[in-house]
C-alpha cells in the first residue's frame, strides 16, 4: 500500500511539474522553443554518438585484452618452446665437449705414448749402433786373430 501511494504521490508531483513547466514555456516564444528543441536534439544525438563510440571503444579493448591474452599465451608456449629447443642443444653441446675432452684427453695419452716410443725407438737405434761398432771391432780382432793363427 506504501509503494501505491507513493507511485500516487510522484504521479501527482510530475503532473503539477508539467503543469507548471507547461505555464512558463507559454510565456516563451514558438520560434525560441524549436531552436531550443533542436539545440536538445543535437546534443543528445551527440550524446548518443559519443556513447555509442564509448562502446565500441570498450568493446574493442576487451578485444584487444582477449586477443592480447591469445598472443600473450601463444607467445608464452613459443617462448617453452623454443627454451626446451635451447635446452636440447646444450644438452648436445655438453655432450660433444666431454667427448672432445676424452679425445683430446686420449690424444695426449697417445702423443705421450708416441714420444715414449720415439725416445725408445732412439736408445735402441744408439744401441744398434753400438752393437754394430762392437761387432765391427769383434770381426777385427777375429781376422787378426785368425790372421796370426795362419801366420804362426
Amino acid at each position: 500500500m506504501v509503494s501505491h501511494k507513493t507511485n500516487q504521490q510522484e504521479e501527482g508531483n510530475t503532473s503539477s511539474e508539467n503543469n507548471n513547466l507547461a505555464m512558463r514555456l507559454k510565456d516563451v516564444s514558438q520560434d525560441r522553443l524549436v531552436e531550443e528543441v533542436i539545440s536538445l536534439w543535437d546534443e543528445i544525438n551527440a550524446m548518443e554518438a559519443d556513447l555509442a563510440a564509448a562502446r565500441r571503444h570498450l568493446r574493442t579493448q576487451d578485444l584487444g585484452i582477449n586477443s592480447q591474452n591469445n598472443n600473450d599465451r601463444s607467445l608464452i608456449v613459443e617462448y617453452e618452446e623454443k627454451l626446451r629447443v635451447a635446452n636440447t642443444k646444450i644438452k648436445r653441446l655438453e655432450k660433444q665437449t666431454q667427448n672432445e675432452k676424452l679425445r683430446r684427453e686420449s690424444s695426449n695419452f697417445d702423443q705421450k705414448k708416441i714420444k715414449q716410443l720415439e725416445i725408445e725407438n732412439v736408445k735402441l737405434l744408439q744401441n744398434e749402433e753400438e752393437f754394430m761398432i762392437l761387432i765391427m771391432d769383434m770381426e777385427t780382432h777375429i781376422e787378426k786373430l785368425v790372421q796370426t793363427i795362419k801366420d804362426g
